[in-house]
């Protein structure tokens, strides 16, 4: 059941840093005064590095069997689906504010 949890905290939080990234780095611009272009790019890779640390932590979890077969597979498929396609969004989006 922890596992579950902690697969599905680290892949909600990615996807809503990838989601909201760009907004929270306006926000953030306009609170601390730091340039939105460089809290936007931390947002991006933190973005990443979530989606790899769920991953590591699904094979982890598999390697221990705290989690069951069915959940191995929709845990992967959702992944590896979600993130591919938002990772490479949020790196668009980088890409076209670094011009």
């Amino acid at each position: 059941m922890k596992a579950n949890i902690c697969i599905c905290i680290l892949l909600t939080v990615a996807t809503a840093l990838g989601i909201f990234g760009q907004d929270m780095a306006y926000f953030l611009e306009g609170v601390i005064g730091i340039n939105a272009l460089y809290c936007l790019t931390f947002t991006t890779i933190v973005t990443v590095l979530l989606y790899i640390v769920t991953g590591i932590c699904l094979y982890i979890f598999t390697r221990k069997s705290k989690i069951s077969k069915k959940g191995i597979e929709i845990y992967w498929t959702g992944i590896i689906g979600i993130s591919i396609v938002l990772s490479f969004w949020s790196i668009f989006v980088l890409a076209m504010w670094w011009g």
